[in-house]
């Protein structure tokens, strides 16, 4: 049963991740051409919060901490079209940083195109981070950032995040289509888990069920406190208590 359920998953996905990535549409294609690399920057300055927000049509995100400026980041692309378009404001102390895929409408796309975006947070500014995600991987590698909500709005694809570090606050929602998610947490802070699956497999390490929730030995005794809300259509989920062995 659960070698079926695993290989329905496998199915959904790939046909799911080319509808969405337009692979099917019979539209005309895109030109692929030699990669390009995009950085940007924005300093902390008046900032005493922060909010942003990621839009990803189709490609590979991989975030982490350590920015010295409010955030900084670069993408790389090989379709003209998919030069990011990147907004970036301050107002009574919150700086809000947009950057946006433009999309290709019903244009065909073929395996050889390419998006891959990095992007490093603060770890002294409190930030809600918002990512938009169609088809590809999402990695998040929270460490020492000092990001109090995540919000993932996944389509279809993979769904990393490593928040082993955290130490403060942090809510963390996730709507997935289908695809995979994992999620590592720590064993010292509080973690509240709640989840609405459809088709695919649950599984946990450190938690307890209690009522239609999952709570780890540290809950309700830290003053800090992980909370996990997942919507999901198909896949795996996984929530891990403890470091991870390599990096994502």
């Amino acid at each position: 049963m659960r070698r079926t359920s695993r290989q329905l998953i496998a199915a959904v996905t790939v046909l799911a991740a080319a509808m969405l990535a337009g692979c099917a549409c019979g539209g005309p294609s895109v030109d692929v051409i030699d990669t390009q690399t995009d950085t940007f920057s924005f300093p902390i300055d008046s900032a005493r919060s922060a909010v942003i927000e990621l839009d990803l049509g189709i490609g590979e995100l991989t975030i982490e901490d350590g920015s010295t400026a409010l955030c900084s980041g670069e993408a790389q692309y090989n379709i003209a079209e998919w030069k990011p378009v990147v907004e970036h404001s301050v107002a009574n102390g919150e700086a809000l940083v947009r950057v946006t895929q433009p999309s290709l409408g019903h244009r065909t796309i073929g395996k050889k195109a390419r998006s891959h975006w990095t992007l490093e947070v603060s770890d002294d500014v409190p930030t809600h981070l918002v990512i938009d995600m169609g088809v590809g991987e999402s990695r998040v590698n929270l460490g020492a950032a000092m990001i109090e909500q995540l919000d993932i709005d996944a389509g279809v694809g993979e769904v990393v995040i490593d928040a082993a570090h955290v130490r403060h606050d942090l809510t963390i929602d996730i709507d997935s289509g289908v695809g995979s998610i994992t999620i590592h947490v720590p064993d010292d802070v509080g973690v509240h888990v709640d989840c609405d699956r459809g088709i695919g497999s649950f599984n946990y390490t450190g938690l307890t069920k209690t009522g239609g929730a999952y709570v780890n030995a540290a809950y309700g005794e830290t003053e800090s406190l992980i909370t996990i809300r997942i919507d999901s259509g198909v896949g795996e989920i996984s929530i891990i208590t403890g470091t991870m062995t390599a990096s994502i």
